[in-house]
């Protein structure tokens, strides 16, 4: 009796622990009746098996003291030596549970991939021979770029095949397209998109670049300065007919090459195939009609009354605005005109000790610097602190969009973007990054 009762007293003290365990790793390898790899299924066991991939490195779970440190306590000792092994067993516990899942995924996919690039599968043969496509899969000595001795080889076979994605590299421009296999953010690898400069099976969902953006360009390295843009690779809309043409065509010969397309979302925003964009989804403070205000045709000019109205509102998912000021360029009115975050906030404004934004960081980034045939009055300390009044200088803001032919589109080099904060609507505009004069309106909530 005394035993049963332990036995059960211990079966519910077990069984937390055992029902938290993570099950066991079950791939699910599956074919095409020509007996190809099914590379949305391949994609789902490959996301499971990365998302294992261990994040705690046990050699640096022992912390090293130098012999200059003063001696410890027995009580400190004591914990350091519990963390330490605390480290090191949640380090272990991470790669066998990682080592566990992909020797599972190589068991479920290895032999279908052989058996599949036996029939000719030239997207599991790429797969299998770039080890960008995913750390995964266990190429063993074979051929593939992840074997020194044998990368060569393996690029002559990519070059055979054709799937040009797979071996070309970036030549440090910028892309413009549409759609692409895979996306070249040029020289400065530092924005969020930089994630899709790979071609990887497993990608994260849609992302934007995550700066500030200035119309086409984004502040250059990180930096604040609106006029030191990137390279960009302006394709004529015949390069854009042919390159369109050209992807429709290989997926047609192909569908599954699919499974690596990104397609670009507004200017910026490039979303993998099988995923969806939601910077179009804006929060529902920016909706309702504004009254327009104030405003200046350059920012560091005093602001005068003006007379308008910018009515925000949702089609569908989508938030759009209309636009009914009878101004000019750059801020003639539009209909209907497509709202989207671009992913960028505004930065944290340097004061000055009177208080003022210094030029060199305002909201908005650097102006110090009037070499791009800026007005020099940009350069003025406080020169912007009435056109960004409403603006907290403690708070940072999210840049949304303006994207339709009459604000930023492909065919202009125009800026035009919102900022929110509170009741106030500020909107900024010029017809180029590197234009003399950078329109301002604000426009309060109605009732």
């Amino acid at each position: 009796m005394k035993s049963a009762i332990a036995t059960a007293l211990l079966t519910c003290l077990l069984w937390p622990i055992a029902a938290w365990a993570a099950p066991p790793f079950q791939p699910r390898a599956t074919v095409d009746g020509r007996g190809f790899v099914d590379v949305w299924a391949l994609r789902r066991d490959v996301i499971a098996v990365e998302a294992l991939t261990p994040t705690i490195n046990s050699d640096f779970c022992d912390r090293e003291r130098s012999p200059d440190d003063p001696p410890m306590s027995k009580r400190a000792a004591a914990r350091l030596a519990h963390e330490e092994m605390s480290c090191a067993n949640k380090a272990a516990e991470q790669e066998a549970r990682f080592e566990s899942a992909r020797a599972a995924f190589n068991a479920a996919w290895l032999p279908k991939f052989k058996a599949a690039i036996g029939k000719g599968d030239l997207v599991a043969e790429v797969i299998y021979l770039q080890c960008e496509t995913t750390t995964a899969l266990d190429r063993g000595e074979d051929p593939s770029t992840c074997n020194n001795a044998k990368a060569s080889q393996a690029l002559a076979r990519l070059r055979e095949i054709g799937f040009e994605p797979a071996y070309e590299r970036c030549d440090g421009r910028v892309q413009t397209w549409q759609r692409a296999f895979r996306y070249c953010t040029g020289e400065y690898d530092i924005w969020a998109t930089d994630a899709f400069r790979q071609l990887r099976l497993n990608r994260p969902a849609a992302l934007t670049p995550g700066n500030l953006t200035w119309g086409r360009e984004l502040h250059r390295g990180g930096g604040t300065s609106p006029f030191s843009g990137r390279t960009f690779f302006y394709a004529t809309a015949e390069h854009h007919q042919a390159r369109e043409l050209a992807i429709d065509q290989l997926l047609q010969r192909e569908p599954r090459w699919a499974v690596f397309l990104l397609t670009r979302v507004g200017r910026h925003e490039w979303v993998p195939q099988g995923t969806t964009s939601a910077t179009g989804q804006l929060d529902a403070a920016w909706l309702g009609r504004w009254r327009l205000e104030r405003g200046a045709d350059n920012w560091t000019a005093p602001l005068q009354p003006m007379a308008g109205t910018a009515d925000i509102h949702r089609v569908g998912e989508a938030f759009r605005i209309t636009l009914q000021t009878g101004a000019g360029a750059p801020l003639v009115d539009a209909t209907d005109c497509p709202l989207r975050y671009s992913g960028g906030l505004t930065y944290l404004p340097k004061l000055t000790g009177q208080g003022q934004q210094s030029a060199e960081r305002t909201a908005l980034g650097d102006f110090s610097s009037t070499g791009n045939g800026l007005d020099a009055s940009f350069a003025n300390d406080g020169a912007a602190d009435a056109a960004l009044a409403p603006l907290s200088t403690k708070k940072r803001y999210r840049q949304v969009l303006m994207q339709c032919d009459q604000a930023e589109a492909d065919g202009n080099d125009r800026v035009r973007f919102l900022l929110l904060s509170g009741d106030w609507l500020l909107e900024f505009a010029t017809e180029a990054p590197d234009g003399r004069k950078l329109a301002v309106r604000h426009y309060r909530r109605e009732p």
